[in-house]
Formats: C-alpha cells, structure tokens, sequence
C-alpha cells in the first residue's frame, strides 16, 4: 500500500508539471491545459508524431482528445495561411556579366490535407530551407537570361514575377509533386543593386545611343511608312480615275454599238419598206398594165364599146363644161354632117355615108377622155 503510494505520488507530480508547462502553450479552452486534450488555432494544423512516425492525418484547427500525449506523442503546429519569408541577398551575374545583389522575400502556402506530406519529405522548415535554395537558384537563373538594361528598365517589373514561376518550376522539377503542393503566391524585390557602377554608366551611355538610333531608325520608318501611303493613296487615285475612264469609255462604246445597231434596224425596216413599196407599185403596174391591156382587147373586139365609153366622157365633159378646140376641118365637117342631118350619127361613129369618125374629132375626144393611148 505504502508502495503503491509512492508510485502514484511521482506519477501525479510529472502530470502537474506537464500541465503546467502545457498552460503557457495552450489555448483559449481549459481543456488544453491538460495533456488529455490539444487545442489548434485556425491559422494552422498540428501534426502528430508518435514513436518517431508521422501521423498521415494533421489535427484541423479546433479541440482535439490527445490521450496519448502521457506516452510521448508529440504535436507540432504549422501554419497552413499565407507565410512570407525574406532570405538574405545573393549575388547574380547578368547575360551581359554585370553583378547584381538581389534579395527577395516569397509568399506560399501550404494547404491542410498536403501538410504531412510536405513536411515528412522536406521537413517542418521547408519555408526557410527548401525553399530558401530553390529561391536562390531561381534568381540565378532568370538573371542570367536577362541582360542589365532588362533588370533596370525594360524587364524591372516582370523580374519578380519571372522569378516567382521559376521558383515553383523548381520546387516541381526538384521535389516532384509534393514540391507543386508548395504554392508560390508572390515575390517581392527587397534589394536590388548592382555590383559594378562604372561599367553600368558606360552601358548607360551605350544604351542611350542605341535608344537614339532606334528613335531615329523609327523615324526613317514612319517616314517611309507616310511616304508608302501617300503613293498607295496616289495609286489609288489613279486607280479609280483609270477604272472611272475605262467605265465611261465601255459606256461610249456600247452607246455607240447601241446607236450603230439601231441604225442598222432601221436602215433595214427602210430598206424592206423601199422593197416592200416597190413591190406594190410594180404589182399596181402591172395591174394597171393587165387592166389596160384588157381593155384595148375588149375594144378591139367590141368597137361599139369604145363608142360608148367615148360617149358617156362626152357627156361627162359637158357636164363639167369642158372646152372643145375644133378646128377649121371639124368646123366644116359638122357644118357638113348638120346641113345633110346626120349630126348624131358623127358623134356616135356611125355617118350615112358609112365614113367613121373623123380622125380630128376622134383625137379631141380621146383628149377630153383620157383614152388616147388605147
């Protein structure tokens, strides 16, 4: 009894001490005073090791039941919030060999669930160890692509970001997918200077006149850049005035091939209209001719006839009181022809002495009729 005593009173001792201890470490919660329970803040995760071996799952932040605290399981907090680390300046050679000491400070983060796994291979001082050697290297390398006018003006502000994806290349090529659980959210320049002043005014000086010779070279280029368009512009004019000629002069000419071919139109309707007219009046000719022809045969075969038709002009003639030009030998003949009464019979053809008509009164009636060609 006396024993079991003396073994609990040590015992009861070491877990005062350890509580005690923990009292200045723990939390807002009483229960992580004790070494039963382990209280981790939000801003990080605690893993824990038991017998040398890291357990695969970190405690999130809240209160957790530890019972094996007692038994030498131990708990170590890593920050799983966005973590800056400022390394010293290292000294870094351009693609032109000037020095520069450059120092910078990175931003990463560590999510939760990956925590083990980063701090199992490279250990819970990742950020100021691995890190710190792959951010080194990382400035070496991008400063060696640049040369020292791309570190002072034209590059200045993509440097920091050219080395921040250098450096998460590096944590990938190097530590493989547990180093891509290393998220490099930024770095900041903190020191750049540059390790040779004399060298770096006489490049200065070089690339101010190769700046002027740009400057001038754009120059020569905008010039004949204007120059380019006024031609173009020229030529384009000319262009427009060459097609407007050609469109007017095609116009011209299919005005004329129109007015040509309406020409020939109506020469040709003149021409079938002239053969067309002569046509008619050779039909009416020969009409005319085939009427007259009849008629003379209708008169040689009939002369009473042509008695008639003398006749009926005669009297047409005296009714129109048309004018007879006797002469002195048809004077004395109807004077004749009156005395012995046969007046009518002269008229008509038929004398009593058998006689025709007299050949003078025969041409004044063919005069007065119109039939002296039959």
């Amino acid at each position: 009894m006396v024993s079991s005593c003396r073994l609990r009173a040590p015992l009861l001792g070491h877990t005062l001490l350890i509580a005690l201890v923990r009292n200045v470490q723990a939390g807002s919660n009483p229960l992580s005073w004790t070494p039963w329970w382990q209280e981790t803040s939000h801003e990080y995760v605690t893993v824990a090791k038991k017998n040398g071996a890291m357990q695969p799952k970190p405690l999130m932040p809240g209160l957790h039941w530890t019972p094996w605290a007692l038994m030498g399981e131990t708990y170590t907090a890593v920050k799983v919030i966005p973590d800056t680390d400022c390394y010293k300046p290292i000294e870094s050679t351009t693609m032109d060999h000037i020095k520069y000491r450059i120092g910078i400070c990175v931003t990463n983060l560590v999510e939760g669930e990956n925590v083990v796994d980063v701090v199992s291979k490279l250990g819970f001082d990742y950020d100021t160890q691995a890190l710190r050697i792959q951010a080194e290297n990382a400035i070496k390398e991008v400063l060696m692509t640049y040369t020292w006018l791309d570190v002072e003006k034209t590059k200045s502000n993509m440097l920091n970001e050219d080395v921040g994806k250098k450096i998460s290349a590096e944590l990938f090529e190097k530590y493989g997918s547990v180093g891509s659980k290393i998220k490099v959210l930024g770095v900041t320049i903190r020191e750049k200077a540059c390790q040779s002043p004399e060298l770096v005014k006489e490049l200065s000086k070089q690339a101010e006149h190769q700046a002027q010779t740009a400057t001038e070279k754009l120059r020569m280029e905008s010039e004949q850049a204007k120059e380019a368009t006024e031609t173009a512009k020229v030529r384009s004019q000319e262009e427009r005035t060459e097609i407007s000629r050609k469109a007017g002069a095609e116009r011209q000419l299919a005005t004329i091939i129109s007015e040509n071919e309406r020409q020939e139109l109506i020469n040709s309707q003149k021409l079938r209209d002239a053969q067309n007219a002569a046509e008619v009046a050779r039909a009416a000719a020969a009409a005319s001719l085939e009427s007259r022809r009849l008629l003379a045969e209708l008169i040689e075969k009939h002369p009473g006839f042509a008695q008639h038709e003398r006749a009926i002009e005669y009297s047409k003639a005296l009714a129109d009181k048309a004018k007879f030009v006797l002469t002195d030998t048809l004077n004395s003949q109807m004077s004749s022809s009156v005395a012995q009464g046969s007046s009518l019979n002269w008229l008509f053809g038929g004398g009593s002495d058998g006689q025709g008509t007299p050949p003078t009164a025969q041409a004044g009636s063919c005069e007065a009729s119109g039939t002296c060609g039959l």
